[in-house]
């Protein structure tokens, strides 16, 4: 499975160099890539580097900044299973359709995740009702994305809940 992860920006400098703003919430998931998509073209890194939210790549068969200026603007992927997350860190695909437990009754079906604040917000459905909670540690207790199960704190819950 393939995981957008940026889009290249510009050259950076005259070798070949280009410069991809990182959709990843920390550009240094992608250090250990060895091979990205621009499309359904895979290219193999030669050499990356990141800084902040911005990485620096050479790919192979780029060797100047006339081909990397021809890379302006294209979104690039990566293989899902190359980039490995830390303990306790998940893909949004990965937390869609999981349903949430709080004591052991149904919450509601994760529907989406919003990522606009200090917190990502989980907007769930059960029904025609459509509630929001964030991403707070004491109120997460355990993520299966492999059984698509959620099971949250209900006290600490009640208390951050969103109710349409």
């Amino acid at each position: 499975m393939k995981l957008a992860v940026g889009q290249i920006v510009k050259p950076q400098g005259i070798k070949g160099e280009v410069k991809l703003d990182c959709w990843l919430d920390d550009s240094a998931l992608l250090k250990d890539v060895k091979h990205l998509y621009i499309g359904n073209v895979q290219k193999s890194v030669r050499h990356l580097r990141c800084d902040g939210r911005f990485c620096y790549l050479l790919f192979e068969g780029v060797l100047d900044m006339n081909s990397a200026e021809l890379l302006r603007g294209l979104t690039v992927y990566a293989d899902k299973s190359q980039v490995s997350l830390p303990e306790g860190r998940f893909f949004i695909d990965d937390l869609i359709d999981c349903i949430v437990f709080a004591d052991g009754k149904e919450v509601g079906k994760v529907v989406d995740v919003l990522q606009n604040g200090a917190k990502d917000v989980f907007v769930l459905k059960k029904g025609d009702k459509q509630t929001l909670f964030p991403w707070v540690d004491d109120v997460i207790e355990k993520v299966d994305c492999t059984l698509k199960r959620i099971d949250v704190n209900a006290k600490r819950l009640s208390e951050v809940i969103c109710e349409d």
